[in-house]
Order: C-alpha cells, then sequence, then structure tokens
C-alpha cells in the first residue's frame, strides 16, 4: 500500500478488502512503533467485544434508571431513547439532578462480566503487548489493569476463544508495572506519551465526577471556551496529530465519529501533516463506501485501513489484533532521547499560550529521567523556568549529587547542571533584582545547610564552585554578612578543593576590595578569613600554596593594606599564631649510663614538663610519630608560663632536685633551654626575605609572609602612629621567634620610620636573644646595615657592641673550635655594621685574620645541591696556565676550609675532569707527575679522558696505560693510602679501578674508534692484574637488582673490560696477521676462575654478553650454560642478565630452553617476568620455538601469569602497524608479506586462546587482572585483516571489558580501518553493532572526528537496520548528554 502523503486516487475496483490487512504494507505505523512514537487510539468497539457498553449503550442505561424509578413515561421515555448519546446523557444528568437521585456507578457499569473475562484477558493483553502508547476516549479499565499489572499471566489458548483460528499458545508477558494511567485533564502532557502508558483523555471510572459526559463538558474541554478553561486536551491533542506522532484509531464506528471529528479537527494542514490511520470495519463489497469514506478521512491525514467482517462479524477485529501484536511486539521501542531533546527545545523556544502546558510536560519528563533534566538545565536560560523548577524540588538539597565511591580510595564527584541555570539568569542584569536574588539566594542558604538523616552535609565541591560564580553575580548590598558565612560551609571537605577556596578569594576579595563602600572591607576581612582557614591537621590551609600566592599577589596585598585597618592585624595575629602553635616539644638527655626523654607540653595555660623512661629502639618511633605508648613517665612538673631564661632555671633546678646533678650530661643547660625553643622556633630556620617562590604548602609560612607583607604595606604607607609603635614593640616581645622575626622585618623595610624601636629595646633581653641566636640572623642584618651613622650615638653604639662581643650561648662552648667559631659568628654581625665608621675601625683591629666577606644569613639558607654549586679555587684559565707539576702540588695541599662558603674538593674535581675533557693533550703527555695524587683526582682526570673520548678527541693510549699500570701496581695502591682527608670525599682505589674499566671498555668496543692492537695488549695485562688482586672483594646486590648491580659493581666493571679486550682480539686477530683466532687463554682463564669461584659478577655478566661468549668459545659456553644449576643467586644472575641481553637468536634460544622454562615457574621480580615473557613472545612469533614444538610458549600458557600474559599482549600489539599497509608511509617498520601472514595467525591464535579461556566465565568471578587482560585483548584488532565471524566474537566478548584498561580509544580508532565506501549493508551492520555494543557499556568521547566518521559510514547506505543501529548509537550519546553526534542523526531522519 502506497505510504506516500499525497496518495494517487485508487480505483473503486482497487480497493483490497481483507479479513486481516498486512500491518508490514503501512510503513509509517511500522516506523513508529520502532521509534516510540505510535498511538494507539482505542475506541468502544474494543471493549464491546467483551460485553462493555457502547456510549449509546451507556446513555440508554442511564433513561433506564430514570423510567425504572417511574419519573417519566413510557412515551417520553421511547422519544428520549431516540436521541444521540451526547444530548441524552446531558438531559439525564441535568434531571437526575434536580430530582436527587444518585446514578448507578459508572465502575459497575463499565465492569467486565465473569463469562467475558478470558476473552478480555486475551483481547486486551494482545493489544497491550503491541507495546505502543495508548490513548483512550473510554472510560473503563480495560487497558489500565494490564498497565499496571494487575491480571493474571496466563496462557492463552486459541481454542477457548470462538474467534481465533491459531491453534499454537501464546503468553502474555508483562513487567511490573508496565505504564502509568492518566486521567486528570491536568495530566495531559507530551511527557505522558510513552510506551505502555494508558491515556484516558475523557475521563475514568475512576473519578467519575470529572468524566466527559455532557454537551457542556464537550463545550468546555472542545469547544471556543476550552482555551481558556481546558487548554490542555486541545494542546495534547494538537502534539498527537500535529507532530512526530503516529495515531492507529481501532475500536471507532460510526455511533463514535461525532467524537472522532472533534479530535480530528485538531489537525492542522492535512495534506502535509503525518498521515494517520483508522481500522475500518466493513464488508469486501463496500468497496464504494470505503472510496468515498476515504476521501472524507483523508481530509484529517487518517487513511482507512478496511477490514472485512462478512466471516467473524467484529469479532474479526480480535484476529488482526492477535495478529499484529506478534509484529508490533518484537518492533516496538522507547522514544529515543533525540525526539524528547527536540521537544524541549522546542518547548524552551515557545513564546506561544501553550508555553505553561508544554513546560509542565517537559518538567515531568526530566523528574523522570536524569539525562533529560541534565539536557533540560544545560539548554535554559530564561525566567519563566524558575518557579516551575522550585516549586517540582529540583533544587532540594536532596537532589544534590553525592560523591560516587570508585574503589581504592579514588571517589568521583558528579557536577550539578541543575546551578548553571541560576548562573545563566544572573547573567542576564534583567534578572538582577530582590524578588529573583532572594528565591535564588534561598536556594543557596538550604542546601549550604542541609544535613541528611545521619547528620552528613553536602560535599560537592562543583556545586560550591558555582554557588561561588553566582555569588560573585549578585550586588553587593544583597550579600549579608549572614549570606557569607554560608561560604565557609563549602571550606569543609574530605576532597581537597583548594581550587574551590581560590575561587572564592579571586571572586569574592575582588568584588569587595573594589567597592568604594567602605562596610564592604568586613565582609573583606570574612573572606580572608574563610580562605585562609586551617585544616584539621594544623598544617595546611584550606587553600593550596600555589592559590594562596596567585590570589594574594602583590597588588592585592597592597590593596588589601591600605583599606585594613590596624584592628585586623591585631585581630589577624591569633590566627597566625594559632598555625605557629606547635604544642609539645621533646629531647634525649643523657644521665650516666641511661637516656631519657625530656617532653614539654603547653596545655595554653601553662608549662607541662616530663621525663620519660624508654628504650633507645623507640625513641625514633617517638619523634616520627609522637607516639608515648612504649615510655614510663618517671617525673611532671607543672611550671607557669615564663621567658626562657627563667623556663630554664626553673626546669634545671627541679632536675637536680630529684636526680643527682653529677650524672647530667655536660650540655643539659643547652638542652633544656633548646627544649622551650622547640615550642616557639617553628618557621624561623628560613629567611622573611627569602623569595616568594620558597613557599611550600605549610600553613605556617603561608600565613607568615602574608601577614608580614600586610604590616609592611600597612605602615609603609601611612605615618608613624603610637598604636603602630606598641603594636611592633609587642611583636618584638612575642614568644614565637617567627613574630619577632616579623617585626625586625617591618623594622628592616622601614628603618627611617621604625629603626627607634630597635634603638629603644637595646637594653632588653629581647634584643639580646635577637642578637645571640642564629634564628634572627638575616632579619637583623638587614636592620644593622640600615642603620643610618648619623642616627645613632655612641651610646647605641657601645650598647651594640656590647650585645656583640657577649658572643653565642655558652651552649657552643663545647665545640672543638671554640675560639674560631666564636671570631667567625661576630664578624658575621660586625660586617653589617662595617658602613658605619666605628665598626669598619673595630673590625680592622680586631678581625684581620677572619675572611672578612663572611655575612650573616639565616639558619637554613635557599638549598642547592653541593654538586653543581660547589666553588672551586682554581678556574680553567688557571688550570690552562699551571703546570702538570704545579697543579699536583696544588692538589696535594688543598682542603675544603668552609663547605658553604669556600672552595671545596668537589669543586676543584669537577673543574678539572671538565679541564681534562677538553685538553686532553695536556695531561696525557705527562701524567707521572700526579703518580701520588689523591685517587678523587684521578679519578676525576680519567673521567674526563673518557669524555674526551666519547666526543671523538684523541687521546695517548699509551701513556694513560702505562700510568694506570704503574699506578695501581704498588701496595700504597691497594692500601687506600691516596685517601683525601675530606669529610664529604672518601673516594677509595675503588673509585679509580672502575674508571679505569670504563676507559678500557670505551676504547675497545667500537673497531672504527678503538685504541691500537698493541695498546690493547697492555690493556689485558692491566685488567689481569686487577681481577687478580679483587677477585676476593666481598660486594653484595643489597637491592636485589642484578643489571644496577653489575653495572656500578667494581668486579663487574673490570670483567666487563676483559670481555670487551677478548672480542676485540679475537675480531681484530685476523686483521694484523696474528695468529690469536681463538679465545686468548690468559683472558679466558681469568674468566673461568671467577667462574668456578662463583663470583656472581661473573654469572650476570656470562647472561649478559651470551652470544659474545658464544663467538668467543662456542663449546665452552654451551658447556657452561647446560652445567649452570637451578635456583641459586648465580643462576638468577645469570638468567636476569641473559634477560636483559637483545637480539635474540635462534640458536641461543633453543639453547637456553631449560633455562626459559624453569624462569617462567621461578619467583623473579615483576620486570624480569615481563622480560622473560616477551623473550618467549619474540620465540613464538618468529619460529624460534618450532624445533622445540612451541614448548616454552605452551608453559607460558599454562601457568597464564598475569604479568607474562599481559607483556605478550603488549608485545603483539606492537606489531600493530608492521603487518599491514604496505602502501601508505614508507618510514614505517614492516615485516616482509611473505612473514606478515605466519605471525598475524600465530597472534590469533594466542587471541583465541585467551578468548576461550574466558568466554564461558561469569563476570563476577573474573579478578581484576583477567579483566585486564580481556581489556587489552581489544588491541590486537590492529592485527586483524578482516572481521570475520571468530573475530567479531572475540571484540564482542571484549567490549564490556574496554575501559578496564582503558583501551576504548583504540577501539574506536582501529574498527574505523575496516570501513569502506563499498562495504554492503552487512559488513556495515556488523561494524555497527559492535559500536552499538561499545557505547552500551563506555561512551568514547575521543577521537571525535573518527567518531563522526563511523556513525556517517553507518548512514551512508540506506539500509533500515543499519539506520536503526546507527539511530540507538546517536541515542546513547545523547542519553549521556554528549551531543556531537545529534546533528548527523536529525540530518538521517525521515520523521
Amino acid at each position: 500500500m502506497s505510504n506516500s502523503k499525497d496518495a494517487s486516487p485508487i480505483r473503486d475496483q482497487d480497493i483490497e478488502i481483507k479479513e486481516i490487512p498486512d500491518i508490514n504494507a503501512y510503513i509509517d505505523i511500522i516506523k513508529a512503533a520502532k521509534t516510540g512514537r505510535l498511538i494507539i487510539f482505542v475506541g468502544a468497539g474494543v471493549s464491546k467485544l467483551i460485553g462493555l457498553p457502547l456510549w449509546k449503550e451507556f446513555a440508554h442505561k442511564r433513561l433506564d434508571e430514570i423510567f425504572q424509578r417511574g419519573l417519566i413515561d413510557y412515551r417520553t421515555y421511547c422519544d428520549l431513547k431516540k436521541q444521540e448519546p451526547k444530548k441524552l446523557l446531558t438531559i439525564c444528568k441535568m434531571f437526575m439532578a434536580e430530582n436527587g437521585i444518585t446514578p448507578q456507578p459508572a465502575k459497575e457499569i463499565f465492569k467486565i462480566k465473569d463469562e467475558y473475562y478470558k476473552k478480555y484477558k486475551e483481547v486486551y493483553g494482545k493489544l497491550y503487548s503491541m507495546r505502543a502508547i495508548y490513548v483512550t476516549t473510554n472510560y473503563d479499565e480495560c487497558l489500565d489493569n494490564f498497565a499496571l499489572n494487575i491480571v493474571e499471566d496466563e496462557d492463552i489458548t486459541a481454542e477457548s476463544s470462538a474467534c481465533s483460528n491459531d491453534s499454537s499458545r501464546m503468553t502474555v508477558k508483562l513487567k511490573s508495572p508496565e505504564g502509568e494511567i492518566v486521567i486528570n485533564q491536568s495530566d495531559l502532557l507530551e511527557s505522558k506519551l510513552q510506551n505502555g502508558n494508558v491515556i484516558h483523555i475523557h475521563g475514568s471510572v475512576n473519578d467519575e465526577n470529572n468524566m466527559i459526559v455532557t454537551l457542556n463538558d464537550y463545550m468546555l474541554h472542545y469547544g471556543s471556551l476550552s482555551k481558556d478553561n481546558h487548554p490542555e486536551l486541545s494542546i495534547f491533542l494538537d502534539r498527537i496529530f500535529n507532530t512526530k506522532y503516529v495515531v492507529l484509531f481501532i475500536g471507532y464506528g460510526l455511533e463514535e465519529y461525532e467524537i472522532l471529528e472533534y479530535m480530528l479537527s485538531k489537525v492542522k494542514n492535512p495534506e502535509k501533516t503525518r498521515k494517520h490511520y483508522m481500522l475500518y470495519a466493513c464488508f469486501k463489497e463496500d468497496k464504494k463506501l470505503v472510496s468515498l469514506l476515504r476521501k472524507y478521512y483523508l481530509g484529517f491525514g487518517v487513511e482507512l485501513i478496511p477490514y472485512d467482517i462478512g466471516q467473524k462479524g467484529y469479532d474479526q477485529l480480535i484476529t488482526i489484533i492477535d495478529k499484529w501484536s506478534k509484529v508490533l511486539n518484537k518492533l516496538s521501542n522507547e522514544q529515543d532521547y533525540i525526539q524528547k531533546m527536540q521537544f524541549i527545545d522546542e518547548v524552551i523556544e515557545d513564546r506561544s499560550p501553550k508555553f505553561n502546558i508544554n513546560a509542565k510536560a517537559v518538567i515531568e519528563m526530566a523528574k523522570e529521567d536524569e539525562s533529560l533534566e541534565k539536557y533540560l538545565f544545560r539548554k535554559i536560560s530564561d525566567i519563566r523556568w524558575l518557579d516551575l523548577l522550585i516549586e517540582n524540588g529540583f533544587y532540594k538539597p536532596e537532589r544534590v549529587p553525592n560523591a560516587i565511591d570508585k574503589g581504592d580510595g579514588y571517589y568521583s564527584i558528579p557536577y550539578w547542571v541543575n546551578v548553571d541555570y541560576l548562573n545563566k539568569l544572573l547573567s542576564n542584569t534583567e534578572n538582577l533584582n530582590k524578588e529573583v536574588i532572594s528565591k535564588i539566594l534561598n536556594i543557596i542558604q538550604e542546601i549550604s545547610l542541609y544535613k541528611d538523616s545521619e547528620g552528613n552535609a553536602i560535599d560537592n565541591y562543583h556545586v560550591w564552585n558555582q554557588f561561588t560564580e553566582i555569588i560573585g553575580r549578585i550586588p553587593n548590598e544583597y550579600l549579608t554578612n549572614e549570606v557569607l558565612e554560608l561560604v565557609r560551609v563549602w571550606t569543609k571537605s574530605r576532597f581537597n578543593i583548594d581550587f574551590v577556596v581560590a575561587k572564592i578569594g579571586e571572586t569574592l576579595l575582588d568584588k569587595f576590595l573594589n567597592s568604594d563602600n567602605p562596610d564592604d572591607f568586613k565582609k573583606v576581612q570574612i573572606i580572608i578569613d574563610i580562605v585562609t582557614e586551617v585544616n584539621e591537621d594544623k598544617k595546611t590551609l584550606v587553600i593550596g600554596s600555589h592559590y594562596f600566592k596567585k590570589l594574594f599577589d602583590k597588588k592585592t596585598v597592597e590593596l588589601i593594606a591600605r583599606k585594613c585597618s590596624i584592628d585586623f592585624i591585631k585581630s589577624y595575629l591569633n590566627r597566625v599564631t594559632e598555625v605557629l602553635f606547635k604544642g609539645v616539644s621533646r629531647n634525649t638527655i643523657k644521665y650516666g649510663n641511661e637516656e631519657f626523654l625530656i617532653k614539654l607540653e603547653d596545655d595554653r595555660q601553662k608549662y607541662i614538663i616530663s621525663v620519660l623512661q624508654t628504650d633507645k629502639e623507640a625513641i625514633t618511633s617517638i619523634f616520627l610519630k609522637q607516639n608515648y605508648d612504649r615510655c614510663k613517665v618517671l617525673f611532671e612538673k607543672e611550671i607557669a608560663y615564663c621567658n626562657d631564661n627563667d623556663f630554664t632555671k626553673h626546669v634545671l633546678n627541679w632536675l637536680y632536685e630529684i636526680l643527682d646533678e653529677s650524672k647530667f650530661e655536660s650540655n643539659l643547660h643547652a638542652k633544656v633551654r633548646n627544649l622551650y625553643y622547640g615550642l616557639y622556633s617553628k618557621c624561623s630556620y628560613y629567611s622573611l626575605y627569602a623569595s616568594y617562590n620558597m613557599y611550600n604548602s605549610d600553613a605556617d609560612e603561608l600565613l607568615l609572609h602574608f601577614y608580614k607583607d600586610i604590616i609592611t604595606n600597612k605602615f609603609q604607607a601611612e605615618n608613624v602612629e603610637e598604636d603602630k609603635i606598641i603594636f611592633l614593640n609587642n611583636l618584638l616581645n612575642n614568644r614565637y621567634f617567627a613574630l619577632i622575626k616579623v617585626a625586625l622585618y617591618v623594622i628592616g623595610n622601614l628603618p627611617d620610620k621604625y629603626l627607634t624601636v630597635i634603638l629603644n629595646n637595646l637594653d632588653s633581653e629581647i634584643m639580646q636573644l635577637i642578637i645571640q641566636e642564629s634564628y634572627f640572623g638575616d632579619e637583623l642584618r638587614v636592620i644593622l646595615e640600615n642603620i643610618n651613622a648619623s642616627e645613632i650615638d655612641t651610646e647605641h653604639i657601645s650598647k651594640i657592641l656590647r650585645l656583640i662581643e657577649c658572643g653565642p650561648y655558652s651552649k657552643y662552648s663545647s665545640l672543638e673550635f671554640d675560639d674560631t667559631y666564636k671570631k667567625v659568628w661576630k664578624i658575621k654581625r660586625l660586617n653589617a655594621l662595617r658602613h658605619i665608621p666605628y665598626f669598619e675601625e673595630y673590625i680592622s683591629k680586631n678581625f684581620q685574620e677572619v675572611n672578612s666577606n663572611i655575612k650573616l644569613g639565616p639558619v637554613i639558607g635557599e638549598v642547592h645541591t653541593t654538586w653543581n654549586t660547589e666553588k672551586t679555587p682554581l678556574n680553567q684559565d688557571d688550570l690552562t696556565k699551571m703546570t702538570n707539576e704545579e697543579l699536583s702540588d696544588f692538589l696535594s695541599t688543598f682542603k675544603t676550609e668552609d663547605i658553604w662558603e669556600g672552595s671545596t674538593v668537589g669543586g676543584l674535581g669537577r673543574t678539572l675532569s671538565e679541564h681534562v675533557k677538553n685538553n686532553p693533550e695536556k695531561y696525557d703527555s705527562n701524567l707521572l707527575p700526579f703518580i701520588n695524587s689523591a685517587y678523587f683526582y684521578i679519578y676525576e682526570i680519567f673521567y674526563g679522558f673518557l669524555n674526551a673520548w666519547r666526543e671523538k678527541k684523541f687521546i695517548n693510549w699509551n701513556n694513560i696505560l702505562d700510568f694506570m699500570l704503574r699506578y695501581i701496581d704498588r701496595d700504597e695502591f691497594w692500601n687506600d693510602t691516596f685517601i683525601i682527608d675530606d669529610s664529604d670525599w672518601k673516594a677509595n682505589h675503588n673509585w679509580t679501578i672502575g674508571v679505569f674499566a670504563d676507559l678500557i671498555c670505551e676504547g675497545t668496543q667500537d673497531d672504527k674508534w678503538a685504541m691500537g692492537y698493541d695498546q690493547v695488549k697492555k690493556s689485558k695485562n692491566l685488567v689481569l692484574l686487577i681481577l687478580d688482586r679483587v677477585s676476593n672483594y666481598d660486594e653484595r646486590d643489597e637491592n636485589n637488582d642484578y643489571i644496577a648491580y653489575i653495572l656500578n659493581s667494581i668486579r663487574g666493571r673490570v670483567l666487563k673490560a676483559l670481555l670487551y679486550i677478548s672480542l676485540y682480539l679475537k675480531r681484530n686477530s685476523t686483521k694484523e696477521n696474528r695468529e690469536e683466532t681463538k679465545w686468548d687463554n690468559d683472558l679466558h682463564t681469568m674468566f673461568i676462575r671467577y667462574m668456578d669461584s662463583y663470583v656472581l659478577d661473573a654469572y650476570i655478566l656470562f647472561g649478559m654478553y651470551l652470544p659474545q661468549f658464544i663467538f668467543l668459545d662456542k663449546q665452552w659456553s654451551k658447556d657452561k650454560v647446560n652445567n649452570i644449576t637451578y635456583e641459586n643467586r648465580n643462576w638468577e644472575g645469570f638468567m636476569v642478565g641473559y634477560i636483559y641481553s637483545r637480539p635474540i637468536y635462534k640458536d641461543v634460544y633453543i639453547l637456553m630452553k631449560n633455562h626459559y622454562k624453569h624462569s617462567i615457574y621461578h619467583a623473579f621480580k615483576e620486570e624480569v617476568i615481563e622480560n622473560v615473557a616477551q623473550h618467549i613472545a619474540v620465540g613464538y612469533l618468529n619460529g624460534l620455538e618450532e624445533d622445540i614444538n612451541n614448548e616454552l610458549f605452551d608453559s607460558v600458557i599454562e601457568k597464564w601469569d598475569y604479568k607474562m600474559i599481559s607483556k605478550i599482549l603488549w608485545y603483539f600489539w606492537t606489531y600493530d602497524d608492521k603487518l599491514s599497509n604496505y602502501d601508505e608511509d614508507e618510514d614505517k617498520e614492516r615485516i616482509p608479506k611473505q612473514d606478515a601472514e605466519r605471525i598475524r595467525l600465530k597472534i590469533i591464535a594466542f587471541w583465541n586462546v585467551l578468548y576461550r579461556k574466558y568466554k564461558d566465565i561469569n563476570s563476577q568471578e573474573l579478578n581484576d587482572d583477567d579483566k585486564k587482560l580481556i581489556s587489552d585483548s581489544i588491541k590486537l584488532i590492529g592485527i586483524l585483516e578482516n572481521l570475520d565471524e571468530e573475530s567479531v566474537n572475540r571484540i564482542r566478548f571484549a567490549i564490556p571489558y574496554s575501559e578496564v584498561n582503558h583501551n576504548t580509544y583504540y577501539f574506536i580508532e582501529k574498527i574505523n580501518k575496516f570501513a569502506s565506501d563499498r562495504d554492503s549493508a552487512e559488513k556495515r551492520l556488523t561494524i555497527g553493532q559492535l559500536l552499538l555494543d561499545m557505547v552500551k557499556y563506555n561512551i568514547p568521547t575521543y577521537p571525535e572526528d573518527e567518531i563522526v566518521k563511523l556513525v556517517e559510514y553507518l548512514y551512508e547506505i540506506k539500509d533500515e537496520n543499519v539506520k536503526e543501529c546507527a539511530d540507538n548509537v546517536c541515542n546513547i550519546y545523547a542519553k549521556h548528554n554528549i551531543e556531537f553526534l545529534r546533528d548527523i542523526c536529525l540530518k538521517h531522519r525521515d520523521f
């Protein structure tokens, strides 16, 4: 049958009237069913089949009630019975109301009688199994019972039905519940048009008062009044008949045509609208009538589907329902997401009066589907939605998504797109009014303060970030202190949300700081207080260091300082003090042969001093973890707050009272004082002048720098005032050293204003502390350097000098160089004052022998590694000018004097090595002066030769080798005579041996750039001498890392030199016409000696260079390999060394078979196991196992160790591009075509093994490693040439696990390579189904262009199955609010 909307005229004789029309001929119905757009309009003709009254019969029943009560005579009864049903029902209702008659309940009238119940279940069960949207003008509950699944589910036999010719049995299968029942006019919404829903547009017997029955009812709902009073039905019918839906009328007869025409009158432009259909009962001879009616209904956009009732009468409809249900049941689907999104888009754009009704439908859809909710909130931006959303609970705290536990301590925090709408609202200045802002602030407050039944607050940092943006848009006058205090809640989280805190600071600080309203600075203080709050760990702030520095940049700090008051600075001191508070200080004290732990606590009211007994083993744990479980308190005392001197006296007196004074260690005084300082010295070791980049993440340092910058900027910008001087004096006398440093920093930066604070305190104990303690060094230096000579008098000078001359505290008196230290200590302070003539003169008289460049500085300066920053006494030019003799003498006498300030041995060594590299001829021409030089310098000289040779610079090998031999061939060398007496460079003779061996290796490994044959012979003698002396060395592999060990051990490096010499001699013996064509006997004998002595180094080297040893002596090497026993350190070392080597040779692979096999089951470290697997994978693919029947590969498969199988998978994956694409990118490595197919089949065979191993195992039974392997098998897609059935099965099996090991991207990239413009529909369907499988489990979003290309490829061919597959893919993306496929889908839609 034609599907065209402009159907050509059909002649009467051409009209077919069958008993069962073919539903497949009506393509619109089929397509609509597949896409969830089929509406079955159920009329009374269906319920009449099961004995329920038609509309006219219902009217007669009401008339019968009046007549039976004797209220009308028979003549009137007969006259009324002739009236059409609507009029009669209207009259009956009025008459009954006037006479106070309660009519029989409609529920009883439309109740199914027992004798019809079985037929009812058959008819309506099959009707409902069509899985369409059901709209009905019937009042009965026939469909409702199936939608709610309250009909008993049982087999229905065809024989039990008098109207079915099908002898098969059919079970009506229902889900629970299937759909929703809609009976209220207010619920007639687009959102209700879902498969399985039953919509009573005229009401239901379950709400008889609201049934549309009378003329007045029809006028209200269909007439001109309906637009004002009941617009829902009109709008609903408009959606049904004039949009995407296809309506199929079933069970409408002649007596219902008036109602039908009411509804069809809603069809707009029937010639352009989508076609609807009506099953029409007639006799096959009624072709003329059908032809006329067909033309009539086509005017409403409805096509008649006539069917012949000549045999069964109206029961013929049952047979049609039966047959059609079998087709539609299989085809019907829900409406896809793109359709629903289109509807939402239409409503958003709608500016007509229908908006409120349709918006309500959108709200209902969003309530039921989270994806549509997200889509809605992403799209809307106007004010019309706000009240609707609030009323429907979309901003209830319970809707805020919680963190999702991903396991292993990982959480996912869902983004709540609902808040974005509020943000968009406020971005429109028209909405910045009190009413809107009040509603939004109420939402923010309710969510911020919410706690669930267990007392848990909301913890979603995305929401707090969004709220911050909203607050930033609201005018300042609406943001009260109470509102801003809500912001504090947002910083409390179990997750790291410093970026949220940063956003709060950036948004709100700038907002209030740039306000002219003086009250807004109070809000600034609240924000500063919030963003600099300290975490529970008391170590970090709620804002990270990076964000802190960015937030409080120079400009912002200056602005805060300019606007804040001194009261703010005073109050903020509490926050700084909070992070500096330590609470506990500990130290150990020796008492006779015992060691006690002494602990000081500050409980914020007093000091508590304790002496604890413990064991040495526990002390480390105590200091690191503050775990005192293993300690016993021996003595305890409380002490009132006091200064350091008084505290020290109190504690010493107490200790001497309770214990024997004579048994204490001599420096007890210093330890007690340090105990006190331990409470208050936090953050005092570094200079406050250190670069801002030195900020770390610790709260104390961040706040300290911030605080001193605020004060400095504030005091610099304003005049000197008494309250500022008092504040600085108080800060200077604070117990916390860091705050004293802040005071000193401010004074040092503003000496013209506040130096008097220091000068007036010169007699105080605090100045004695500042001068004498090293904590304040850098800040003190700046102050001293900034004292203007004209501003101080002789009294000030005398006081300062007296403080310096007192020297450091006596705790330093135990140092060995006491006088020297004191002089250095004093000159550091005096140097800062030497710009004052008196102090310059004083220094020149008393400190001539002390380095005058020494500066006062922090306890800990900026840290550099000494390797790169050590100073050298000689530069490159100095070394060039010196003779080797002069240099040797200098090396023998130079010592490190000051590792921090002066030149060092290390610095000299580095400079020397660099000079040798650049000028090797200066040194190799005359090395003898260095014959007694320290090992360290010889190491550096030869390291220079090594680098020179690597840079292709010539060196005099004869002189160098002669020197090597002479240097080591004496007892002094082996007795470590030439160690430098330097605490940092204890280089011994091993250093020299190592660099000698490395240099020989470098000179023999490449024949094109090697020493001469005769020099190699000299090297041989040197190596044999060394190996003879070091054979009994006790070197151990402490880290169980054989490769690292062999590369660094002395014997390993020298044995490697032996090997390189051996290889050189064998390679070059023929060239030189010599006789040595075998392995040099002396070298061979030495190596055998080491092997026979079971020296680990020799075994590792033998494995690492096995092919080279075979080259030297094939039979000896084979015998040795076969005789090495398993399960000992030497075998492990040999095997690890061998596995480390590349490439793999077939003869060696076969030789190593038993060792490989044993390695498969040996407990090696992970990287060794993986390398064993890769070796065997190489052997398997390259045919190395053919002579051993894949014995090794089969053993790996049998063991099925995750690490091994994973490595094999990885290795096979590397063949991806090597096996194909011979016409592309010639630079890529390719496998010859003749080998490619063999390798491909081997990899596929392995893939099949993996597939068969797992395919029948339930997912819950697989462990994480199993799932990773299955996931990684997706990588093998790239080696396939085509998608045969077996390959598709393997891929399909792996797809659910693809993202376990992040292989979704690879799937998309590689599946595309199988797509071609010439592909058949069958192949496209295969690729489409694989893609569909993937998106059902994991939604790939990258590479987007590849996904788009794949979907376009599916749509290109006009095949319904392929198109349906592509539609499903697009809809899954749409459901997850990923829209880049939406336009493609719409472009290929035919509705």
